[in-house]
């Protein structure tokens, strides 16, 4: 199957992976070579727009969307 892992502000990557992947296997797939983790990448992540958990299972066509942490600053 074929899906679509965006990180806000990052491009985006396609990928191809098998039958049952979650979407932290995706995620993690994503990063690989980059000495990151799920937890790293995002505070939050959606599936075609809806919050999702790790174990997620994904579907051909899916857009995997890592948000990252808000980050504030001084006023």
């Amino acid at each position: 199957m074929i899906i679509k892992i965006v990180r806000l502000g990052q491009a985006i990557q396609e990928a191809t992976l098998p039958a049952g992947t979650t979407v932290a296997q995706a995620v993690n797939a994503a990063c690989d070579g980059l000495e990151l983790t799920i937890d790293a990448v995002s505070n939050e992540i959606r599936v075609n727009g809806q919050k999702a958990d790790d174990d997620t299972v994904l579907e051909d066509g899916d857009i995997v969307t890592a948000v990252p942490a808000a980050k504030g600053g001084n006023l």
